[in-house]
């Protein structure tokens, strides 16, 4: 081997490595075959169930939402809620339908508000209303749907729904 200009020690010293690097390589796959890397719908999966609310969250961002109206100068009449198990999907939208009267320079930096604050909502039907075609003041009608976990009573085939009334 000296002969191809690679002196003896360097040449053993190189094998050495190869052998190192092709046990390096073995072990890897052999490790791999155990770890599968997940799919990527799997990661779409778990991206969508990281962005679920926790039911115990709800009344939090209600009021939350709640507190941008009412920072916009909106008024809030009574609100319709009601929850929709996905018993597929394995998730609950709870829907909120909140009449807002106001600017509609307000309803609309409410909405664009609430949607870029909470990334688990997302805007499911809007009507407007006016008076009178030279009012400024409109009347919205948001429907609102806000993609929750599972309630845990839900997961155990609870007879009782979000209400705790029976079905």
């Amino acid at each position: 081997l000296e002969s191809e200009g690679i002196p003896a020690d360097e040449e053993h010293a190189l094998q050495e490595l190869r052998s190192a690097l092709a046990s390096s390589k073995k072990l890897q796959h052999a490790a791999g075959s155990d770890q599968r890397t997940p799919s990527s719908n799997e990661l779409n999966i778990k991206a969508f169930e990281n962005l679920l609310l926790p039911n115990d969250d709800i009344p939090d961002l209600v009021r939350s939402v709640l507190k941008i109206a009412e920072d916009e100068g909106l008024t809030i009449e009574r609100g319709d809620y009601q929850s929709e198990i996905d018993q597929q999907g394995r998730f609950s939208r709870y829907k909120m339908n909140l009449p807002v009267k106001g600017p509609a320079s307000s309803i609309y930096r409410f909405m664009h508000k609430t949607l870029v604050i909470h990334g688990n909502i997302t805007l499911d039907g809007l009507q407007f209303k006016r008076e009178s075609v030279g009012s400024e003041i409109i009347e919205a009608k948001i429907h609102w749907i806000v993609l929750t976990k599972t309630p845990v009573h839900e997961s155990r085939k609870s007879p009782f729904d979000l209400r705790g009334a029976p079905r």
